[in-house]
């Protein structure tokens, strides 16, 4: 646990706009800075550096350093009064989001700030309580009482489920689904499915990445030797033996590992353990009992970017001076940790990144804050907040051409020897590619299954506005089934033509036409997983979305 004094975190979470790491300065006009000692500082600009604020007044002059004990509060008038505490000001909504840090800490203010900016033309204002947590006003245009009250904290994905049940959120923040204790919890409570369509929701999508000093020789990993390093099995940088930038065998220096982890509150850590000290269907680890543990996963970043001899794993928006470890696999496969691969969830370490909520909010702005950060309208801020959007974008051409060239080369890479691919599907993959842009749509299924995911149903609405746009009207989309490698081909291909089929059905739904020559299944074939786990399984039981060029 860091000390409260630390206020590196606390900036960013109660004024997502201003600040994103220890030293990042966002440009701002007029900004209040009110100090315990009753004098307003009117600034042009703060910054977070070695956990104190940098503030640089209107008008020039020095430039003036904050501790958190000196700050009263930052984007409201030093006479404002606090806010209320329990009676709210009669029409006013007041409600709860409480959860994930890693969403919380940056992404859902930005979310919240863009929302009453859009909404009402006016900013959200902001009142600090304590590290993680604060109150939100959203007022109206002209208007000088909130209309709204959010309740604020970031303290966890741990705390989501915890407080829509104690009815204390209305929207919970996690980093992770929605475990089975937390759905069962809320089945006995509300008699409502916690994971299903109406109650959760894809914010956004994140990485993690394993991230080493710039100078470590070692570039690539799998996860069973990444997961031997974090419980302390491997403990010296020499017994490591990977692979260079070049990807051929590289071993690590004479050197001990000084393993670095987030705490046991956050959903970065708990999705780590699930997807690499004890995945379902892997051996059973803990974390190194000599590890340095962190709350503040900016704060992790630096200590690493520090030390040639560290290792961390962390947040695609915290790599910062550090090097992404790639992740090699079992069957030859080796994933970038990239946008793209993310996008698709292809790469091991990637993950979606929830709200949740427990039926319909009563209160109108909960659900219309709901709704926004759900839209089309807010993927641009969810890049602000360095998250991976949600948007609909393509595969860069050289990525592409790589993937398709090994492929052809090598139909069976990722499959065992006795998965034969068919020739003529070969022929048809790589003329149809050429000539063809692979999205980042992807839509995945449950085993045996044509069933949508709820990524997938939200997609599929994004997917549908995106091939009506200009930008694309009129262009031929196919809709290209994928399956996983248990079975024959021609098993496979009938379920990958089924998972295919019902995407073009739900785009017929929508106002788009998908003829059904536009509708290819592939089986097995092109896997972006090891079908040796039932994990690697799941991400190859997909449909793509390939569009002409």
């Amino acid at each position: 646990m860091l000390p409260v004094g630390n206020f590196v975190r606390l900036p960013a979470a109660a004024f997502g706009f201003l600040l994103a790491a220890t030293v990042a300065a966002v440009a701002q006009e007029g900004i209040n800075v009110c100090l315990k000692s009753g004098v307003l500082v009117r600034a042009v600009r703060i910054e977070s550096r070695n956990a104190k604020f940098i503030v640089y007044p209107e008008g020039g002059g020095n430039p003036i350093e904050l501790s958190e004990d000196q700050v009263k509060g930052i984007g409201v008038p030093c006479g404002s009064p606090a806010p209320p505490a329990a009676t709210p000001t009669t029409g006013v909504q007041r409600f709860g989001i409480y959860g994930s840090n890693t969403i919380g800490e940056r992404l859902m203010p930005l979310l919240i700030d863009t929302f009453a900016q859009k909404k009402y033309g006016v900013r959200s204002v902001v009142h600090p309580i304590g590290p993680e947590e604060s109150t939100i006003d959203i007022r109206s245009s002209g208007g000088s009482d909130p209309i709204a009250i959010i309740e604020y904290q970031a303290k966890g994905s741990g705390t989501s489920a915890k407080a829509l049940l104690e009815k204390k959120a209305v929207i919970g923040m996690s980093s992770r689904r929605a475990n089975d204790d937390e759905a069962a919890k809320v089945l006995a409570q509300y008699n409502l499915n916690l994971r299903g369509p109406g109650n959760e929701h894809v914010l956004a999508l994140d990485g993690l990445a394993v991230v080493v000093h710039p100078d470590n020789p070692v570039k690539q990993l799998t996860l069973d030797q990444i997961a031997r390093i974090f419980s302390g099995e491997i403990a010296n940088w020499k017994d490591v033996s990977g692979a260079g930038a070049d990807g051929r065998p590289v071993a690590g220096l004479d050197r001990p590992i000084k393993v670095h982890a987030r705490d046991d509150k956050s959903g970065t850590y708990d999705t780590f353990v699930a997807l690499v000290l004890s995945p379902a269907d892997g051996p059973k680890r803990k974390i190194s009992p000599q590890a340095t543990r962190y709350e503040s996963s900016e704060n992790l970043s630096e200590a690493v970017a520090k030390d040639p001899g560290a290792i961390g794993f962390i947040g695609f928006p915290y790599i910062g001076k550090n090097h992404p470890l790639s992740i090699a696999s079992t069957c030859g496969l080796t994933s970038l940790p990239a946008k793209f691969t993310v996008k698709t969830e292809s790469y091991p370490l990637a993950r979606r990144l929830y709200l949740y909520t427990v039926g319909t909010q009563n209160d109108t702005i909960a659900r219309d804050i709901l709704q926004f950060a759900l839209s089309d309208d807010a993927q641009p801020t969810v890049v602000d907040g360095e998250f991976i959007d949600q948007s609909i974008e393509f595969q860069d051409g050289a990525g592409q051409q790589q993937w398709r060239q090994t492929l052809v080369a090598n139909p069976q890479l990722g499959l065992g020897a006795d998965k034969n691919v068919p020739s003529n599907m070969v022929r048809a993959f790589d003329a149809i590619l050429q000539g063809a842009g692979r999205t980042a749509i992807v839509f995945r299924f449950e085993y045996a299954s044509s069933d949508l995911d709820v990524r997938a149903l939200q997609d599929v609405d994004r997917l549908a506005r995106y091939l009506k746009s200009p930008a694309v009207a009129g262009k031929r989309a196919l809709i290209v089934g994928f399956a996983d490698s248990n079975g024959s081909w021609g098993s496979n291909a009938r379920l990958a033509g089924q998972r295919a089929a019902r995407v073009a059905e739900e785009l017929q739904k929508r106002g788009v036409n998908v003829p059904a020559k536009d509708v290819l299944p592939l089986s097995y074939m092109a896997p972006v997983a090891c079908n040796d786990t039932p994990g690697g399984q799941a991400k190859n039981r997909r449909v793509e979305v390939w569009i002409a060029k």
